[in-house]
């Protein structure tokens, strides 16, 4: 049997969903912190509020892609059988290695 990839549609409102649940958890988290147990942040707070951060970012990164047809689901990896404009083909890399960048997987090359 074939797999169907997910459209724009779904890859978009999963992604914001699971961003929603961040955010309700993360605010739980240094509510706890600095209302119930009357602490200062911590060095995990810190870590864990900048991974939401990046992880928005990333997801906002979403609505370009799917913008300029990246998320079509018979789009390869390759970019093999992009049904957009091929002028989007550049703009698509350079978003993508714009994302790498927010999520801090850059070469250090």
């Amino acid at each position: 049997m074939k797999e169907v990839a997910p459209g724009p549609v779904a890859v978009l409102v999963s992604g914001w969903a699971l961003v929603g649940i961040a955010t309700a958890l993360v605010v739980a988290r240094l509510y706890l912190r600095l209302k119930i147990q009357r602490r200062r942040v911590m060095v995990s707070d810190i870590v864990m509020s900048a991974s939401w951060i990046a992880g928005i970012a990333t997801t906002a990164f979403t609505i370009v892609f799917a913008r300029l047809d990246a998320l079509d689901p018979r789009t390869e990896t390759t970019m093999q059988n992009f049904p957009g404009n091929p002028e989007n083909i550049q703009k698509i890399f350079k978003v993508e290695r714009t994302t790498e960048l927010s999520r801090g997987n850059a070469d250090k090359s």
